[in-house]
């Protein structure tokens, strides 16, 4: 087994264990049942927590609350004897399917992301900073990396102050267009009034 699957497993034994002592501690009269209520709690989350790293969260999340939803019904069915209504018992079922159709598209799902994360030679890589490394090379005089002379390096160093002194002018004049309240039209006896 998987160890982001092992915590997941931990943190649900914890999350059933805490909530069956719920019941034993009998509102935190019983001491021993209120600690290992207690621990089981601070446990799952933990587990939860490395369990998380790995997965998603909303996947995570939603196994750990329907798993130990469901088990610690079925306790209280078979241990506690509560009853079992039809409504009761549906419920199980669709959250145990619910479940078990999220484990089996998180596995798929993570399957199929390795499978195109993986090293292809077929494949170019894509390179993300690929837009910043095309602005670069536009701004960028042709360097020869052998000689690597100080003027061309100078001459490449004053164009980008340029460049970001253009970005900061245009910002400048977009924030104080933002800022100007609009005009309010002149209705009256000019040229440019408006008619009705």
């Amino acid at each position: 087994m998987e160890r982001p699957l092992l915590f997941l497993v931990l943190a649900i034994g914890c999350e059933v264990l805490w909530a069956v002592m719920l019941k034993v501690s009998q509102g935190f009269a019983v001491l021993w049942a209120s600690l290992v209520m207690v621990v089981a709690y601070v446990l799952s989350l933990i587990c939860l927590n490395l369990a998380c790293k790995h997965f998603d969260v909303s996947i995570a999340y939603a196994v750990w609350t329907g798993s130990g939803a469901t088990l610690v019904a079925l306790i209280g069915i078979f241990v506690f004897r509560e009853p079992l209504g039809l409504g009761r018992a549906l419920g199980l079922v669709l959250v145990i399917a619910g479940v078990v159709v999220l484990l089996g598209f998180e596995t798929h799902a993570r399957k199929e992301k390795e499978r195109t994360l993986a090293p292809n030679a077929s494949v170019p890589a894509i390179d993300v900073g690929s837009r910043l490394a095309e602005r670069r090379a536009a701004l960028a005089p042709a360097v020869d990396v052998e000689s690597g002379t100080l003027q061309r390096r100078a001459e490449f160093v004053r164009r980008l102050r340029r460049h970001a002194e253009r970005c900061r002018t245009r910002s400048r004049l977009v924030r104080e267009v933002a800022r100007k309240p609009a005009e309010p039209a002149r209705v009256g006896g000019g040229s440019d009034a408006v008619r009705s």
